[in-house]
């Protein structure tokens, strides 16, 4: 039988048994007898390679494999794709049983996409068990997974619903902003769209991912201009958040399409501003304004696209 290890991030895997092997599911562990990740560097074979690590993990419970039946799963860090893929392994059966529901919630977990409603919300559930430590959180949702698939299965998650329901809601109520024209979305120059958002209000990734695909937008996008209209004074500022889609961060892709990286984000702050601009700290962040400025969502869409050829 399979048997579930948490691997602190940067730590090694000593194995209770030599004997039997072990597979690393969406992180990276040194010395793991198999690979099923989607993290840079991977050495994950290509029989099984997906854009998630959960789709790799069901493409490998679709096939007998009695060398690793024993196997120690491994991961070493907590999020959907991680449980999902961790689970696929563990019991691949009933993974199987709810294959596209578990692709659609690494989906949502990994790259922001509103895979389907029940997608959201089976991220934001397991979310909501890293209570403590990721360990724990571990040893609890892979408990409550078989129960939570088949409540969202059967009823939309009304078993759960306090585990999903603000954060799907923030998700419905900002797709809404989108409808009503609240917030827009339109091509801009090369593969940029820029996004208008409501004062002082970051859209959802969800939701933007959503009007995205909705207005075709997604389609070539390699580069989103976040642009906030400051509600604070009366001179009509804005702040930016300039990032890439949602997936972009993976660089061996199958069903999407692989988005070039900024050459040098610290140079393109200094051609913007070092002044008013800073480099962005996460996985599909460009760089992000540090106030409001003046300078017009056209002429900042311009400028950026002189100046990044991943949006040429």
């Amino acid at each position: 039988m399979r048997e579930f290890h948490f691997v602190p991030y940067r730590s090694s895997f000593t194995s209770p048994d030599s004997h039997r092997p072990t597979i690393s599911c969406d992180g990276r562990i040194e010395g793991t007898s198999l690979e099923l990740t989607h993290w840079t560097g991977n050495e994950t074979p290509d029989s099984f390679y997906a854009d998630t690590s959960t789709e790799m993990a069901l493409k490998f419970a679709q096939h007998p494999n009695d060398e690793y039946k024993n196997a120690y799963i491994l991961n070493n860090h907590y999020d959907s794709d991680g449980v999902l893929s961790v689970f696929a392994c563990l019991a691949p059966k009933v993974a199987l049983e709810y294959a596209s529901l578990l692709q659609e919630g690494a989906e949502a977990g990994d790259f922001g996409e509103w895979s389907s409603d029940n997608g959201i919300k089976l991220n934001y559930a397991i979310e909501s068990f890293l209570e403590h430590d990721e360990d724990s959180a571990y040893r609890t949702v892979l408990k409550e997974l078989p129960g939570l698939l088949q409540d969202l299965s059967d009823t939309g998650g009304e078993s759960y619903q306090e585990r999903w329901q603000h954060g799907f809601q923030e998700a419905m109520d900002d797709w809404k902003a989108i409808q009503q024209g609240k917030a827009s979305l339109k091509r801009g120059p090369g593969k940029m769209v820029v996004v208008m958002e409501p004062p002082d209000h970051h859209l959802s990734p969800y939701a933007l991912n959503r009007g995205l695909v909705h207005s075709g937008l997604n389609q070539g996008t390699t580069r989103i201009l976040r642009c906030l209209v400051s509600s604070s004074d009366d001179n009509n500022t804005f702040r930016y958040r300039y990032e890439m889609p949602g997936y972009a961060w993976v660089k061996k892709l199958v069903t999407r399409q692989a988005v070039p990286a900024v050459v040098d984000g610290a140079q393109l702050v200094r051609q913007l501003g070092s002044d008013c601009w800073k480099r962005s700290g996460s996985m599909i962040g460009i760089c992000d304004t540090t106030r409001p400025i003046e300078t017009p969502p056209e002429e900042v869409a311009s400028l950026l696209h002189k100046l990044d050829d991943g949006c040429q």
